[in-house]
């Protein structure tokens, strides 16, 4: 304001002093253009001094809530403007409005500094006042320049600019001015926020707020602070979650989640992804967010990687966002780059828009960060978590590398320790003695199991219910005689032990309209979502038929039409080489090569039809056989070494199938796995979870093929509805499409032995009304090994009606023979 009124005087001053001297009383001589021209400069001065004198006007000096007496069920607030006295003899404006009609059409700051940050300053300023008052020869100098940049930045509010206002909307009063350096609010100004709303603002299906028109706006989100102003018990997203602190949990993953699209490359983001998971109890989606970290410190590491501009750019702003005297100690050990800090005066020092200190990152310091703080926080993080998960040699592997790189990392020689106790326990159990060096890591155990369940913040997974009118329609085409209903299905356990079925679950189930006789096919159905682990054999990658031969020298019209269908490719798979990943793998890895290839299929025909994965028509019904406890009444806050919680763990894992190899396949196919969040890794794992309950496979060894395990696997989605028992109704086969038939027999139930052993078997054929029974592993099994097969794909232990009568047959004759024996001891 001073300075508006010495511009205003000086001018107003100047422009009189012209009119007088150059226009009404002009020197003997002067030509009349010429005393025109300094007329016209002097009213320029008048008006430009008049407008200087106006500007302060509608500058407000505070803003403060009044309470206004009224009903308690609806208590009134408004705000008090009081505005600066711009003229001597002119009292300051005061208005009192309702805080609805107010608006901010744009922020205060662009970064709230915390108090540590700000004491961190204060102390800097102090310390080189210190040093100037020792300095008293250029004590003169100084004052006179800190006097003439004051003027020079007052001189640049005059002319109210964007950078130096912000323009307070009134209903009805027009725009009001704060100053946007020069103000001070309670809560870092988090307290106007609360009560001024932004004009033209909206609110986004995140729960952010964005403004129609902030383009060109002096405020812009910081894209790297990974923290605002978060409710983080809000119900907006979880309105079903009751407990606090899970919905915070909950809350926190979800916020860090908004911030990807804009920095999908951060380091930093993705460790703290990597903590929000596993405060959540998730460690194998904690060491996928990690694993990702670890990947972009190793390319802002080589300049030759894919990835390195944009993750070195990403760094670098995450470097900039850092307090100053952090920044320090991190470059402490480097004595060339930690000069560049002292003394403040360079000239890469930027005043920020509160006095702070920032000083632009330089490259050199982008790789101190990247090899000696995110290398070791990516390393720490990645073994943790796979030794919380049970992936022992991954994360023994993972320890190494990073004490190769940080080798008195206290945590790492930690996590070390840790695996150490668990391996040993591991080969105490088989019978082993251990001792760290004396086994290879490489049989260190790494395949373990985690959750398998409906992720609470999936929201893709269908009312499978609600949709039954769209299920039956489909299974019209396929399956005339048959119909999907809703039926309820036992709540199974998980361990060596099977329970009552005492609680049940609403599923879906395939049943006969009418009568269907026994031999009788009642589903023929194709799927193109079908996956074989063989390179060279003649199988179809489009159906996993085998494929004709065409070598005849006159083939039929159907080998003609076959070997035509045959011939069919992805788009996305089309001239790479994704198609050759865990192929013709031994026969032990066999059933977990086709999942894997079950997998690339899925993202390929996502990536194709450009939809997201769990929305494809193949899969979205498909129930993925997760747990049914509720996530609020078992969950528990977890930390880095937790390694038990109260949720069964049903879902295979490993480091290189779940991580590895899905990564490995989206590189392949040109996907950028940092900006495809529809393929992360909690997608991934529901997929899984659907493929193991559903798919079907088909053994080697036919068409004169050695046995090797499964070759073939599809998932056909009508037939993943039928439910399973150990004492089907129906038989299957597919080579192309898949067939159901009634069972011409039923199997045999047996249990007990010697003189105790029973037997028993139902009619064949479904009646009208009846379930169609499908089965899940070999029927002909014992009860034990049944079970055991079949667990992984239903969850748990089976209760069918075969397995309950077998297990209480077997429990009976185990009571007779112990009672014999008794018997015989007397």
């Amino acid at each position: 304001m001073t300075a508006s009124y010495v511009g205003a005087f000086f001018l107003v001053g100047l422009g009189m002093y012209y009119v007088d001297q150059w226009y009404i009383h002009p020197p003997a001589g002067l030509p009349w253009w010429a005393s025109t021209g300094f007329a016209s400069i002097g009213i320029g001065c008048v008006i430009f001094g008049t407008f200087l004198i106006v500007g302060p006007a509608r500058l407000v000096n505070t803003i403060t809530a009044v309470p206004v007496s009224g009903a308690a069920s609806s208590p009134q607030l408004l705000l008090r403007i009081e505005a600066k006295k711009w003229m001597l003899f002119i009292k300051p404006t005061v208005l009192e409005v309702p805080a609805g009609e107010l608006a901010l059409p744009e922020r205060m700051m662009k970064k709230v500094f915390p108090v540590a940050e700000r004491s961190e300053r204060e102390l800097r300023l102090a310390a080189k006042a210190n040093k100037d008052h020792r300095s008293i020869f250029t004590l003169p100098f100084r004052q006179l320049s800190k006097v003439m940049f004051e003027f020079f930045a007052a001189s640049r509010k005059m002319f109210a600019t964007r950078s130096e206002w912000v323009y307070l909307r009134v209903k009805g009063k027009g725009n009001w001015k704060i100053d946007r350096h020069g103000g001070w609010a309670l809560d870092g100004g988090k307290g106007q926020v609360s009560q001024v709303g932004g004009a033209g603002s909206t609110e986004d299906d995140e729960g952010r707020h964005s403004d129609e028109s902030s383009e060109g706006s002096a405020y812009e989100d910081p894209p790297a602070l990974f923290t605002r102003g978060w409710d983080l018990t809000t119900k907006r997203w979880y309105p079903e979650i009751s407990n606090v602190d899970l919905r915070s949990a909950l809350n926190r993953l979800k916020e860090l989640g908004t911030f990807l699209p804009s920095e999908p490359y951060s380091i930093d983001l993705y460790i703290k992804i990597a903590g929000a998971y596993v405060e959540l109890g998730y460690p194998d989606l904690a060491a996928g967010a990690a694993y990702k970290a670890l990947t972009l410190v190793d390319e802002v590491l080589d300049d030759s990687g894919e990835y390195h501009e944009e993750a070195f750019e990403s760094l670098k702003l995450s470097i900039a966002y850092e307090p100053l005297m952090r920044r320090m100690s991190v470059l402490h050990p480097y004595p060339k780059m930690f000069s560049r800090f002292v003394p403040y005066d360079k000239e890469e020092r930027h005043l920020r828009e509160d006095g702070g200190i920032d000083i632009h990152p330089q490259d050199d310091e982008v790789l101190v960060w990247a090899r000696d703080i995110y290398s070791q926080a990516a390393f720490v993080n990645l073994a943790q978590t796979l030794h919380v998960c049970g992936c022992l040699k991954s994360a023994y592997e993972f320890v190494q590398r990073g004490l190769h790189a940080h080798p008195e990392d206290d945590d790492l020689l930690a996590t070390r320790d840790a695996i150490n106790k668990k391996v040993a326990t591991h080969f105490k159990s088989l019978g082993r003695p251990y001792k760290p060096n004396t086994i290879h890591v490489e049989e260190f155990p790494e395949v373990t199991m985690v959750r398998r369940e409906l992720y609470p913040w999936n929201k893709h997974e269908p009312n499978r219910v609600s949709e039954l009118d769209f299920l039956n329609r489909e299974m019209s085409k396929v399956a005339p005689k048959l119909e999907v209903r809703a039926t309820d299905l036992p709540v199974l356990s998980v361990g060596t032990k099977s329970k009552a079925p005492s609680e049940t679950t609403k599923q879906l189930g395939i049943f006969a309209k009418e009568d269907i006789a026994p031999g009788e096919i009642i589903l023929t159905e194709t799927s193109l979502l079908t996956a074989n682990n063989r390179l060279h054999d003649f199988l179809c990658d489009a159906c996993g038929a085998d494929l004709p031969d065409l070598t005849v020298s006159n083939p039929t019209p159907d080998q003609v039409a076959a070997a035509a269908k045959a011939v069919t490719c992805p788009e996305s798979l089309c001239d790479k080489d994704a198609e050759a990943i865990a192929k013709d793998v031994p026969p032990a890895e066999a059933a977990d090569a086709l999942y894997a290839h079950l997998l690339l299929r899925t993202l390929a025909m996502a990536e194709t039809q450009a939809a997201h994965p769990l929305d494809l028509s193949e899969v979205k019904f498909i129930w993925g056989d997760y747990h049914n406890l509720s996530i609020e009444d078992y969950w528990d806050p977890h930390h880095e070494h937790v390694t038990t919680d109260r949720f069964p763990k049903t879902l295979p894992f490993s480091f290189s199938a779940n991580i590895l190899m899905p990564l490995h396949m989206m590189e392949k196919m040109g996907v950028n796995v940092f900006e495809s969040p529809q393929y992360d890794f909690w997608v991934l794992n529901t997929l899984y979870a659907k493929f193991r309950g559903t798919a079907s496979a088909r053994l080697s060894g036919l068409g004169g093929r050695p046995l090797r395990g499964p070759e073939v696997s599809a998932v056909h989605p009508m037939w993943c509805l039928a439910n399973h028992s150990c004492d089907p109704n129906v038989s299957w086969e597919w080579g192309g499409s898949i067939n159901f038939w009634a069972r011409k027999e039923r199997v045999q139930w047996k249990a007990g032995k010697g003189t105790t052993k029973q037997a028993r078997t139902t009619a064949a054929g479904i009646k009208k009304g009846e379930e169609v029974l499908n089965h899940y592993c070999d029927i002909d099994l014992p009860l034990k090994e049944r079970r055991e097969w079949a667990s992984g794909s239903l969850g748990g232990l089976c209760v069918c009606e075969r397995c309950i009568w077998e297990e209480a047959q077997e429990k009976e004759s185990a009571g007779q023979r112990s009672a014999s024996r008794r018997r015989k001891k007397k």
